[in-house]
């Protein structure tokens, strides 16, 4: 489960990513957004992206860490063994916010340690 995705779009001019926040009960509305969106945003200079984190070590997320049962629980299922970091999606948002990322249209980026490859 994926508790934040984080929506960048690209503006033509000036180049610039903007952030968004969404929980849980809106991420596939989001997703869908930003498939179905960037075919009418695409023309227009737009090209938006989403990055989709995992269980981060974050305030929100303190509970299930200090909870010894859920917290090894998550850890079991994530391939890299920990918790990400918020540093994790530095890069992530570095590129989706880059030019490197222009001929990205549509996409969910996910950085989650391997969570949704199992």
């Amino acid at each position: 489960m994926l508790e934040e995705a984080y929506l960048y779009i690209d503006m033509p001019e000036p180049s610039f990513g903007v952030q968004f926040v969404y929980t849980d009960p809106q991420k596939p509305e989001l997703v869908q957004v930003v498939r179905e969106g960037d075919c009418v945003l695409m023309p227009k200079g737009y090209h938006p992206n989403v990055a989709a984190p995992g269980y981060m070590r974050t305030d929100n997320t303190a509970a299930l860490q200090q909870d010894e049962t859920r917290n090894r629980q998550i850890l079991e299922r994530i391939p890299a063994g920990r918790w990400g970091e918020p540093s994790d999606l530095a890069g992530a948002a570095v590129f989706l916010s880059s030019t490197a990322s222009d001929y990205l249209h549509g996409h969910v980026l996910v950085v989650d340690g391997g969570w949704m490859a199992r």
